[in-house]
C-alpha cells in the first residue's frame, strides 16, 4: 500500500477541492483528497489523503488513512493508519499496520 503513484493503473480521484455528495460504488482504486458527503463500496483500495473526509461508511479491499473518516470501516484485506489518522466508528480489518496518533473512537475487530 502507500501513495498515489503506486496505486493500480486504474482509480477514481475527488480532488482537494471538491465536494460530493451520495455514496461511490467503485471496482476500481478511489483517492480522495478532498470531502466526500456518503460511503463508499470499493472491491479494491480506497485512499483518504491527509485533510481528507469522508463522511459516511466505507467498505473495501485495502485502505490507506492519513485524514478522517466519520462512520465505520470495513476492510476485507489491509488498514494502513498513517499518523493523525481518524476513524469515529469501529474498524474491522483482517491486517492492521497503524502508526502513532491515530484514532479509532468505537472499536477495533481483528478477523481471520
Amino acid at each position: 500500500m502507500g501513495k498515489t503513484e503506486n496505486i493500480g493503473d486504474t482509480f477514481n480521484y475527488i480532488s482537494n477541492d471538491t465536494i460530493i455528495s451520495g455514496d461511490i460504488k467503485a471496482n476500481y482504486d478511489i483517492v480522495i483528497k478532498g470531502v466526500l458527503e456518503g460511503g463508499i463500496i470499493c472491491k479494491n483500495k480506497v485512499q483518504v489523503e491527509e485533510g481528507a473526509c469522508v463522511k459516511g461508511d466505507v467498505i473495501c479491499l485495502d485502505l490507506y488513512l492519513e485524514g478522517k473518516i466519520e462512520g465505520n470501516v470495513k476492510s476485507t484485506r489491509c488498514c494502513e493508519l498513517r499518523k493523525n489518522a481518524i476513524i469515529t466508528g469501529i474498524l474491522e480489518c483482517s491486517s492492521l499496520v497503524a502508526d502513532f496518533n491515530v484514532v479509532i473512537e468505537k472499536g477495533l475487530k481483528l478477523k481471520k
